[in-house]
C-alpha cells in the first residue's frame, strides 16, 4: 500500500469517526423549515413521506440511527465526490514529468 493510499485511507476514517462522534451531540429540536412550520400553524397539515419508516428518516432519534445517518451520508459524499473527480479529473503534462 503507497503512501497516499495509507493517507487517505486514515483520512476518510478520521472523518467517519468524528462524524459519527459529533452527530450524537445534533440537536433534536425542529430545524427552520419544522420550526416556521409549527409558528404559522400548518405543521399538522404536512403529510408522512414513504420513507419515514426507515432507520434514517429524520437521522434517527437514538444515537445509534444518528451515528449510522452521519456514517451512510460521509461515505455516500466521499463516493460522489470521488467519482466526480475522476470522472472530470486529467493529467496535465508538464516539461519536468515528460524527462
Amino acid at each position: 500500500m503507497t503512501k497516499n493510499i495509507r493517507l487517505a485511507v486514515a483520512a476518510v476514517a478520521v472523518i467517519v469517526l468524528v462524524g459519527v462522534v459529533l452527530s450524537q451531540f445534533a440537536s433534536s429540536e425542529p430545524d427552520g423549515l419544522e420550526f416556521i412550520a409549527e409558528r404559522e400553524g400548518f405543521a399538522d397539515n404536512a403529510d408522512e413521506h414513504t420513507l419515514a419508516d426507515t432507520p434514517l428518516a429524520d437521522y434517527g432519534e437514538s444515537g445509534v440511527s444518528r451515528a449510522i445517518a452521519a456514517g451512510v451520508g460521509i461515505v455516500v459524499t466521499l463516493g460522489v465526490g470521488l467519482v466526480v473527480f475522476k470522472t472530470i479529473g486529467h493529467k496535465t503534462t508538464t516539461p519536468e514529468s515528460e524527462s
